[in-house]
């Protein structure tokens, strides 16, 4: 009877008697079923993602595991196309799966293959009952690939007391994950692997130990169900390698320290642990540092090795860890006289590079302490050692150079091209937009006949489609734009007159001297020369030179585009040039090139080029119609720029750098997010680099609440990257206004990258509001950095 089941009438069994008929199947039928099979999922109503899969979804996706032959051909049809139903009950394609009458190999192979499968978007990898279910009923190894791994830790940490009612070889429970994990047969084969995973909560619950992955792993690793070597091993390299976020490095730092490893345990893995220390994430070094501290007290941990180690340790810019060291070595001289010098020498080489004036001050109370114990020729030194010399200036970071902007059509066909691919694109593409515009323009001039012919069956199609106004817009295009390309070729009139953008609107006034017949233009005037959309003044003067040759003037729209989009240029030589041209266009780019300002714009741009009338507004174009930094820092820029972007790319435009732009450099440099500060300290580095950096003007920016100590990590990361030559005249300009506040939270921050910098630098200034803070009494931070920056200023 099975045997004579059409492909239409395949998907209407219902999927609970799937089995059952798959098991009245001869071998030789089954594969019979092949083509029939592929005919009906051929026949399924193709789903989104979101959608509900139907009975007949799932009557295919069985029928499809029972009979296909080969694990390979039935790996693919449960994890492509139609049938890939990840949610089908796993009972379902278990009792199919036996139906089959599938051996240990065939079953171990399709295990694995099902195993490597992407992931479902948050259901994890598909079919994880059915790969345990192979797995326990064949001779297959335990797979370990990422998404099986993680769909195993995710089926163990749930809070099951009952067995599921599967027919299949499941995992044992348990009342809790320790008790489910002392009988797991995966656990041996997989305990590395969840440490080594990212995106894996793995950290302690201190409320509820016996749910915790890590407690249960040490538990276990000491009963010997789980090989603790492998797994002291592979967490301490998962830490070294330091992959994942924060919480990953939290959940691997909490099953090394649940293995309560023994002295013994740690001693062959020195290397590993002293490696953790010096580059490893805080949290992580801090507890190799005490791991080595102790290996240290048993003899285990040469003298020597520690006072080599310290050097590095001292240069870590965690003062909690910097401290512990300094109490370790200074332990370490009082038991060990005879490393004495090597220690007042490492705390001498790294004296220098000590930024926090409480932590200096510690560093040089050791020296003056010990030094007399230190042998002749390290006292001899350290006392004949010079004063530090000023660090000399560095060069300036290399100003970012625009990039021309690439693909002009070269050819009629060109053109076509690029319109069938933007036509393609799901997203507006506007400098493709403008290249295209370009050569429409020009092969219309040129070779009007070659671009007709090229682009006229393309726009035909579009035209006639009756869904074209909808689809052109969500390629952020409109009908109008297409009327207006059809224009100059297929002579028919637009029936709308409203633009969304300044392209359409430049297309529709090239259109409207098609139309009329008047002598076309040789080019389009705006095409940008860069990809910022900036045009070079020269590049603006040669094509305004072949409009004056031609005899024809450039519309009113594509001239105003042209304009704002004029890089600035200080080669007088194209002023006279332009004024040479004896045009209206030419005096008004050598009017532009000197400076004056824009008050003959179109509507659109005359709003753009006034600013915004509040904080809030919107830019009301896309960057590149208007690249001009500071009229653009005027607006709360959108769609192009993502936020951390916004004051390097302000910096990065040729053009004016006054208060707006200013303004945003300084807010990056206080934001609450690390990626927004560092935009601000590359913003600042190239505000530098090309002699637009105004002090005045950060200072002027300077909001009224100002987290003093994210702004100090900023200053730091100024110094770093431009030197203190070239940050020390930042720093200065803001020292004044920030001692004067009331707030002085992270004011000591502050202080510490100023007499770092000073110093450096070898500052001269006097802050009158710096004086009271040293003559306090105590010896707290506030007062300990200012004393340090007081000393480290030379006082004009």
């Amino acid at each position: 009877m099975t045997e004579t089941i059409a492909a239409t009438t395949l998907p209407d069994l219902r999927p609970a008697t799937i089995s059952k008929q798959i098991a009245l199947l001869t071998v030789a039928q089954r594969r019979a079923m092949g083509p029939t099979l592929k005919q009906a999922r051929a026949e399924l109503t193709r789903r989104s993602w979101w959608e509900p899969a139907t009975r007949k979804d799932r009557a295919v996706q069985l029928w499809g595991l029972g009979c296909l032959s080969t694990p390979t051909a039935v790996a693919r049809w449960l994890m492509t196309g139609a049938t890939r139903l990840a949610d089908t009950r796993p009972d379902l394609l278990i009792a199919c799966l036996e139906a089959g009458e599938r051996d240990s190999a065939w079953r171990a192979e399709l295990a694995g293959q099902l195993a490597a499968g992407r992931a479902e978007r948050w259901g994890g990898l598909p079919y994880f009952p059915l790969i345990v279910h192979l797995v326990r009923t064949s001779d297959a190894a335990v797979p370990d690939t990422d998404e099986f791994v993680r769909a195993w830790i995710s089926s163990r940490t749930g809070h099951e007391h009952v067995a599921i009612p599967w027919r299949a070889a499941q995992l044992p429970g348990g009342e809790n994950l320790l008790a489910r994990l002392r009988v797991d047969p995966f656990l041996p084969t997989l305990a590395r692997r969840a440490v080594e995973l990212t995106g894996i909560a793995l950290a302690n619950d201190a409320d509820d130990p016996e749910n915790s992955w890590p407690y249960a792993l040490g538990v276990l690793s000491g009963e010997g169900i789980v090989d603790r070597e492998a797994l002291h091993t592979c967490t301490l390299n998962a830490l070294l390698r330091g992959d994942g976020t924060p919480s990953d490095a939290v959940g691997r730092l909490s099953v090394l320290t649940a293995l309560h490893a023994e002295s013994a345990e740690c001693a062959g893995r020195i290397p590993a642990y002293t490696e953790l220390l010096v580059r490893g994430r805080s949290t992580a070094a801090a507890h190799a540092q005490g791991v080595l501290i102790a290996l240290h007290g048993e003899g285990l941990l040469p003298t020597a090795e520690v006072v080599v180690l310290s050097d590095e340790v001292f240069a870590r810019p965690e003062k909690k860890l910097v401290r512990a060291q300094l109490s370790w070595l200074e332990r370490v001289v009082r038991a060990e006289p005879g490393f004495t010098s090597d220690a007042v020498r490492g705390w001498a080489r790294a004296l220098p590079a000590i930024e926090d004036a409480t932590l200096r001050a510690r560093f040089e109370k050791l020296i003056t302490r010990y030094l007399p114990g230190a042998d002749d020729e390290t006292r001899i030194d350290l006392a004949a050692a010079p004063e530090p010399e000023l660090e000399p200036e560095v060069p300036l970071p290399i100003p970012p150079v625009p990039n021309a902007l690439e693909g002009v059509p070269a050819s009629p066909a060109d053109t076509a091209e690029l319109y069938h691919w933007l036509s393609a694109q799901p997203w507006g593409e506007p400098m493709r937009g403008e290249l295209f515009f370009d050569g429409l323009v020009r092969f219309t001039h040129s070779d009007r006949a070659a671009l007709t012919a090229v682009l006229r069956p393309a726009l035909e199609v579009e035209l006639s489609a009756d869904d074209a106004p909808g689809r052109w817009r969500a390629h952020g295009w409109t009908p109008l734009v297409t009327a207006s390309i059809a224009v100059g070729l297929l002579r028919e009139q637009p029936g709308e007159r409203t633009a969304p953008d300044r392209l359409s609107e430049r297309m529709i006034e090239w259109g409207d001297l098609v139309l009329t017949g008047a002598p076309l233009p040789p080019c389009a005037l705006a095409t940008p020369t860069f990809e910022n959309g900036q045009i070079a003044a020269a590049t603006l003067l040669d094509r305004l030179r072949g409009y004056r040759d031609a005899g024809i003037r450039p519309g009113p729209i594509e001239f105003a585009q042209a304009l704002v989009r004029l890089a600035p240029d200080a080669d007088r030589g194209i002023r006279t040039g332009a004024a040479d041209l004896g045009t209206p266009e030419g005096l008004r780019l050598a009017a532009a090139l000197d400076g004056e300002p824009f008050t003959d714009l179109p509507a659109a741009l005359a709003l753009t080029y006034a600013g915004p009338e509040d904080a809030w507004s919107l830019l009301p174009i896309e960057p590149h119609e208007f690249p001009n930094p500071e009229v653009l820092a005027q607006w709360q820029l959108w769609s192009e720029w993502r936020e951390s972007e916004i004051p390097v790319r302000l910096a990065e435009l040729p053009g004016p750098k006054d208060l707006a732009v200013h303004g945003h450099v300084m807010r990056a440099l206080c934001a609450d997010k690390a990626p927004e500060r560092v935009a601000g300290v590359d913003a600042l580095a190239i505000l530098a680099s090309t002699g637009q950096l105004r002090t005045d003007l950060l200072v002027a920016a300077l909001p009224a609440q100002v987290p003093l100590k994210r702004l100090a990590g900023s200053l730091r990361d100024t110094v770093l990257a431009i030197g203190p030559h070239h940050a020390w005249p930042v720093i200065d300009v803001l020292l004044t206004p920030l001692l004067l506040r009331d707030n002085t939270t992270g004011l000591a921050d502050v202080l510490a990258v100023a007499a770092d910098c000073a110093r450096r630098h070898g500052a001269a200034a006097h802050y009158p509001a710096l004086v009271p803070l040293t003559e306090r009494p105590g010896s707290g931070r506030l007062v300990t950095e200012a004393r340090t920056l007081h000393s480290a200023l030379r006082h004009p």
